[in-house]
């Protein structure tokens, strides 16, 4: 039998830093590369790119198991400096996690917490591998006010400086109402999903029926992960033309863990969802960029030249810069 062909195509010209994450990249997914030579690599640029992508923690063993104690100079600050910076927020957010849990739970209120520490520690097995800014929950509509009051008498009030009229007027608009905390942790309160799905609302219904405990740092929490979480994230990633790698690393990772049954029914749901165009780009982007392979069945829809044109816009803007 022959070779089953790539879909891979040259991507736009790299440069020598976005080339260097790349290849960090896929060391770090355990394909074979070769250490790229580190000559005339700007390493402060690579640097900023790396903690603007939110690869820090990924990459840093990566960098340390090619150059050990000769890593460049600045580098090995740089990024030490960003994981340490990164990690009491996320210490935040986790208390955060503890105590928002019974307040929903004592509401009688279904919930899951989206992407974020469940997704990091069951993909990573870190809550400090992907770096977080804020708390994402997702209830039912029916729920979004019950749960709003729940967080409020637990300290969590609107971000908005608005009246009562004012953030009524936002919220028919806005997918999410900020809470913060009174430690400054930032919580995001969805009834809804603003994705490009064509039945968003069934798929975020579908989200808090399958959600399951997972462990994310000092408690656990309802969450999707793992192949399940798979359509979400290439929407999610979508919306944001993947501008932080990390996110397209995630799926990278899922896919590459899971079986064919697995996967097969993350296409299932994204098609039964409209969202399959987003999953065919998703994992057409994971084997130009990341070299992982994509599974069947949705190897033709990656190939189109829809698809296709996407990928090549897509990769401009997440590159680079």
């Amino acid at each position: 039998m022959s070779p089953r062909p790539s879909l891979s195509e040259p991507c736009p010209p790299l440069d020598l830093e976005d080339g260097f994450l790349l290849a960090a990249l896929r060391a770090y997914l355990g394909q074979a590369v070769a250490r790229p030579d580190p000559e005339r690599v700007d390493w402060a640029e690579f640097v900023r790119r790396v903690r603007r992508h939110g690869l820090q923690s990924i990459l840093f063993p990566v960098l340390e198991g090619w150059f050990g104690a000769d890593m460049p100079p600045g580098v090995a600050d740089g990024l030490r400096r960003a994981i340490r910076q990164q990690a009491p927020y996320t210490a935040q957010l986790a208390k955060a996690l503890r105590e928002i849990d019974p307040v929903l739970q004592g509401a009688g209120t279904d919930y899951l917490v989206l992407k974020g520490l469940p997704l990091g520690q069951a993909t990573y097995g870190s809550i400090t591998a992907r770096p977080s800014r804020d708390v994402d929950i997702l209830v039912a509509p029916s729920d979004f006010e019950r749960a709003r009051r729940a967080l409020g008498g637990a300290g969590f009030a609107s971000d908005w400086d608005l009246s009562d009229a004012q953030e009524a007027v936002c919220l028919r608009y806005s997918p999410d109402l900020p809470l913060r905390g009174r430690d400054g942790v930032l919580v995001e309160l969805h009834g809804r999903l603003d994705l490009p799905f064509a039945r968003a609302d069934a798929f975020a219904r579908s989200l808090l029926a399958s959600a399951v405990s997972c462990p994310a740092g000092l408690t656990e929490v309802p969450a999707v992960v793992g192949a399940p979480a798979l359509p979400y994230l290439a929407a999610h990633g979508a919306n944001h033309a993947w501008m932080r790698l990390f996110w397209l690393l995630d799926a990278a990772v899922i896919t590459a863990a899971a079986g064919a049954h697995e996967l097969e029914a993350a296409w299932h749901d994204a098609e039964h969802h409209g969202a399959e165009i987003w999953l065919a780009l998703t994992w057409r982007l994971c084997e130009d960029l990341l070299g992982v392979s994509v599974p069947e069945p949705a190897r033709r829809a990656a190939a189109s030249t829809e698809v296709s044109g996407l990928a090549g816009r897509v990769r401009e803007q997440a590159l680079g810069s």
